[in-house]
Formats: C-alpha cells, structure tokens, sequence
C-alpha cells in the first residue's frame, strides 16, 4: 500500500512508501524535497504498520506531522507525458475524420453523378460508378468512427486508426511501386504515414 508516512531513516517528518520500497520523496513541515534512501538498509522493508498518516492508529501519526496536500510522488513527470501522448492521439483522430470527409464526400458525388446521368452511361458503367461511390462511403465511415474514437483517447478507435491508415498506407505504395504518379502520392502519403505515426504514439486514456 503507498503511502506517506513517518520517515524510517529519522531525517525528516514524512518519506513516500510506494508499496515495495521507501522513495526518495520525503516532506517536513508541508515542504517537499527529494533525499536519497540508503541502499541496503533496514528500512526498505514495508513499514509494519501500514495505515493513512494520522489516521487513529497509524503509522507515526502525529498531530505536529501532515502529508503535503494533494501531492502525489511521480504525478509531476507522468502527467506531461501522458497528456502528450493523449495529444498525439487526437491529432490522429483530427486528420482521420478529415480524411473520412473526403472520402464521404467524394462517394456522395460519384453516387449522385450515377444517378444524374444514367441514361448516359451503360449499365456496365454506372454499376462500377455505383460500386465506386458505396466502397468511398464505407471507407468514409469507417474512418470517421475510428476518427472519432481517436478523438474521444480510446483505446478501440487508436486501433481502428492504426489498422485503417496501415490498410491505405499500403495500397498507396503497392500503387506507388506500379507506376502510379510518384507526384501525385507524396501527400497522400505523408498524410496517412503521420496520422498513422500519431495513433502509433499516442496513448490512450481509456
């Protein structure tokens, strides 16, 4: 059980028992600062008593001895990191739903050109431009649910992001290794390689 409680070693009021050892954390008189456990002594047991400071009965408690309020060892260094991590994850939930707009976008159109000029295209021709616009629009969704879940820093939608964007990824460069217009897939593929390095990066909070 962690816990701040009276310091074993006698040199200040309080030291931090992460449950498994003394940490270097200690506090006397509501002031924090770090002093060093010595390695190997006695006192890196679990204290015998283990109870909330100043509860009745704890461990060392003590009218005069207060834990620092709201101070939690560790949370200083952890917290930026991990709103970081949360960051990059909805930087690639932000640029999946914009990619999802394109592609519900693009199959909106495809559908309605479809219906607008069938009677100028064969029946061959507008099932492809049919097929065409509902395969855009599955992908659209798709992407916009994973972007969303992204978005919201969970763990399903990271995922969804990563396997999506490794899916596109790769049929772009399988295009790019064909022929394919090296001019024109550079941005594409800098967009899904970033959104796909952000969700790889990112962590989520759930």
């Amino acid at each position: 059980m962690s816990q701040w409680a009276a310091d074993p070693y006698q040199r200040f009021e309080l030291r931090y028992y992460d449950g498994t050892r003394w940490t270097e954390h200690v506090s006397t008189g509501g002031a924090q600062s770090t002093d060093a456990p010595v390695a190997g002594d006695r006192f890196s047991q679990q204290p015998l008593a283990v109870a909330p400071f100043g509860s009745p009965g704890g461990f060392g408690a003590s009218p005069a001895a207060s834990a620092p309020m709201g101070y939690q060892p560790y949370a200083s260094l952890a917290q930026p990191a991990r709103r970081a991590a949360s960051g990059k994850l909805i930087a690639a939930g932000v640029l999946t739903i914009l990619q999802a707009a394109l592609c519900l976008i693009s199959g909106l159109w495809l559908l309605s050109v479809a219906n607008g000029e069938a009677e100028f295209l064969d029946d061959l021709s507008g099932g492809a431009f049919t097929i065409i616009a509902l395969v855009f629009v599955a992908i659209g969704a798709t992407l916009l649910t994973g972007g969303i879940g992204c978005c919201r820093s969970t763990n399903w939608g990271r995922i969804l992001v990563i396997v999506l964007q490794s899916i596109l990824l790769a049929l772009m460069l399988l295009g790019f290794a064909r022929g394919g217009n090296s001019s024109g897939a550079l941005l594409p593929l800098a967009y899904c390689a970033t959104a796909l390095g952000l969700a790889i990066a990112g962590k989520p909070a759930r």
